[in-house]
């Protein structure tokens, strides 16, 4: 998998944002996140990589635009689905 940051800077700030808010929707704050572990930032970029390579990028802006959170679980086609429950477990 390659490095997020090796994406375009405008498919990296697209789909960084997509994975923030879907963190943030299901109650994980990856800013503390990352500053607590700074090792985090590298499964961040792992996850924005994940995301740009999704599919179905459409189908999550109109989740996240209809869930303000806190929600339970992400929807089941993100592909960073078990990392982000991984992440809110650990709160």
């Amino acid at each position: 998998m390659t490095d997020g940051q090796n994406l375009p800077k405008e498919t990296f700030e697209r789909h960084s944002e997509l994975v923030q808010c879907m963190a943030e929707t299901i109650g994980v704050d990856l800013t503390e996140k990352i500053m607590r572990d700074p090792e985090a930032l590298a499964s961040f970029s792992e996850m924005v990589t994940r995301c740009s390579n999704c599919a179905l990028v459409e189908a999550c802006e109109v989740w996240l635009s209809e869930y303000k959170g806190p929600v339970s679980e992400t929807p089941e086609y993100c592909l960073n689905k078990g990392t982000l429950e991984k992440l809110r477990s650990k709160l």
